[in-house]
């Protein structure tokens, strides 16, 4: 026996201007043959208003239950790919971080290198200068020794 089955095959809503503007929804007819599987025929339905949805057996119900279970979980992915991102970027300017105390850890130490190598210039120059006094002192002392002796002597 041939039959007839129609079955959800569309729910559109239209918008005009940033707003709902109207909805409706669509079955899909078949001529099915005997077998039941084979389809004779097939065609849209006429477009009707959501509004007769329940009337006319359209599972608006269950449509709105999957728009909603998607929509959640597309926001959770949309979190967790968010979330995902902003670990990233965390371990991006942790490790930008920990570079630049290198390098301000490297800089400190080759000026704290450069400072000891001035002071150890000082020390020397100082300790040069002193040996340099020393020896002046004693070559005036001698001079003097001399200049006195060669005055005893005369």
């Amino acid at each position: 026996m041939i039959t007839k089955t129609q079955a959800p095959y569309e729910f559109l809503i239209r918008w005009t201007d940033g707003k709902i503007s109207g909805a409706h929804i669509k079955f899909l007819e078949r001529i099915i043959d005997d077998d039941g599987v084979t389809v004779l025929s097939e065609k849209e339905g006429m477009a009707q208003p959501v509004s007769m949805a329940g009337e006319v057996g359209y599972p608006i119900a269950d449509i709105w239950a999957a728009i909603t279970v998607s929509s959640v979980a597309a926001g959770q992915q949309s979190l967790t790919d968010m979330a995902d991102a902003l670990a990233k970027q965390a371990a991006a300017d942790a490790a930008k971080l920990a570079s630049e105390a290198a390098q301000a850890a490297a800089k400190l130490a080759v000026d704290a290198c450069e400072a000891e190598t001035t002071r150890l210039k000082a020390a020397q120059e100082a300790q040069a200068a002193a040996e340099k006094a020393a020896a002046d002192k004693a070559a005036f002392d001698a001079a003097v020794a001399a200049a006195v002796a060669a005055q005893v002597a005369a």
